[in-house]
């Protein structure tokens, strides 16, 4: 037998990390792998257990990722829907992307429309070579970067009679599309790009409250529109010029396009079936214009 005094009591404790817990520690924490200066934001390349992410050292989040050695998958569930636009073109020709990201969405789009001529805006040139670097994109004769404002290059578009069967907004300062391409201005100026059918996709987060005023605005300038909510808080706006194709259209214009995106693991069918023109939005909401943009909904809140 051994006494114990009374007076003192020793507590041990020991804590055990699990092999499982630690990978996950480290699959979140990630290894940055290089830093690009930027006049805008310092881009950082972060490579985690089967990832490699373009993040901004200033903002908590990926805004490009890629698979290590898995180029069929996309890593993000919006960056699969974005082509479901394809299923309302007949006979897309010429495609115009703002925002350029790792350029997963033009280098995908490339593989299974070799001869789409693809541009991309894209403000700032640190981004592009990360991208070529470090996300195998790369230039040739059928896409073309141009280093630029977005919303400048569609002016200049727009005054050389240039058209686009498909435009995809993509580009983001953190969260928030750049408040100078959510107006009503800007979106009359895309409406003059787009050919007789084409069509408009825009990426927003739907779970903002600004969500209500980039609606009431496309709805301004395009009328209806189609949208499409995804798991993740995404929302892509899909919108025409011209008359809208019903549902069995859309669809029957999907069918001999399934098997090309299941390449890439695209369900695209699932993605049209969850197109939706019901409104979700307050619609009392104030337009946006380029006098009364985001950052004056923002601050009223």
């Amino acid at each position: 037998m051994h006494a114990f005094s009374s007076s003192v009591i020793c507590l041990f404790l020991i804590i055990v990390i699990s092999p499982t817990e630690a990978l996950a520690s480290e699959e979140s924490k990630g290894t940055i792998v290089h830093i690009e200066p930027s006049v805008y934001r310092e881009l950082m390349v972060v490579e985690r257990m089967s990832t490699r992410c373009v993040e901004f050292s200033h903002f908590e989040g990926s805004h490009s990722c890629r698979y290590l050695g898995r180029d069929d998958y996309l890593y993000f569930d919006y960056v699969k829907a974005v082509f479901s636009a394809f299923a309302f073109l007949e006979d897309p020709q010429r495609v115009l992307i703002i925002g350029l990201g790792g350029g997963t969405i033009p280098s995908v789009m490339h593989t299974i429309y070799p001869r789409l001529a693809i541009d991309v805006a894209e403000l700032d040139p640190a981004m592009l070579k990360v991208a070529e670097l470090f996300f195998d994109f790369s230039q040739g004769k059928q896409i073309r970067v141009h280093i630029g404002d977005g919303r400048q290059f569609v002016k200049r578009a727009a005054l050389q009679n240039r058209q686009y069967d498909l435009v995809i907004l993509d580009a983001f300062e953190e969260e928030y599309t750049p408040p100078h391409m959510t107006t009503r201005e800007f979106l009359s100026e895309i409406s003059r790009i787009l050919t007789p059918q084409g069509v408009f996709v825009s990426h927003k987060y739907s779970g903002l409250s600004l969500y209500d005023h980039e609606a009431v605005t496309y709805e301004a300038v395009f009328g209806e529109f189609y949208h499409l909510k995804l798991d993740s808080g995404s929302k892509l706006i899909f919108s025409m010029n011209g008359k809208y194709p019903v549902m069995d259209k859309i669809l029957q214009q999907s069918m001999p396009l399934i098997r090309k995106f299941q390449a890439f693991h695209i369900s695209l069918d699932d993605y049209i079936g969850e197109l939706s023109r019901e409104q979700d939005w307050d619609n009392t909401a104030r337009i946006l214009t380029d006098q009364y943009a985001p950052v004056n909904v923002l601050r009223s809140e």
